[in-house]
C-alpha cells in the first residue's frame, strides 16, 4: 500500500519536474533552405564520425577492460575463466560493427544518392 503511494508521489514528481523543465520551441525567422538528400548523407556520415566512433571506442576500451580483470580473477576456475574469455568474442564483435557502421553508412547513403539526385 505504502510502495504504490510513494510510485504515485514519485511519478507526480517526475512530470512536475519535466513541466517546468520544457522550454518553447519557436520556429527560426530566417528563411528556408532546401536540403538534399546527398547533404543528409554527409551529415550522418560526419554525426557517425564524431560522436558514434569516440564513444563506442570508449565503449569497446571499457569492456576490454572489464574483461581483462575477469580473467586475471578467475585465473584458478577454469570455468569462470572459459566465461570470461567468451566475452571476447562480443568484445570483438562490437568491435567489427562499430567499424562496420562509418563503412556500411556510407555505402547506403552512396547508392542511395545516385539514386535520388
Amino acid at each position: 500500500m505504502v510502495k504504490s503511494y510513494a510510485r504515485a508521489i514519485l511519478l507526480v514528481v517526475l512530470l512536475m519536474t519535466l513541466m517546468m523543465a520544457a522550454r518553447a520551441a519557436f520556429a527560426d525567422n530566417g528563411p528556408l533552405t532546401s536540403v538534399t538528400p546527398p547533404s543528409i548523407a554527409d551529415d550522418i556520415g560526419n554525426a557517425i564520425k564524431e560522436v558514434g566512433m569516440p564513444l563506442g571506442g570508449a565503449v569497446l576500451l571499457f569492456a576490454v577492460i572489464i574483461t581483462a580483470v575477469q580473467i586475471i580473477i578467475s585465473r584458478f576456475n577454469p570455468g569462470q575463466r572459459e566465461n570470461a574469455m567468451s566475452n571476447l568474442w562480443y568484445v570483438g564483435l562490437g568491435g567489427i560493427i562499430l567499424g562496420g557502421a562509418l563503412f556500411f553508412a556510407s555505402l547506403f547513403f552512396s547508392i542511395g544518392g545516385t539514386y535520388f539526385r
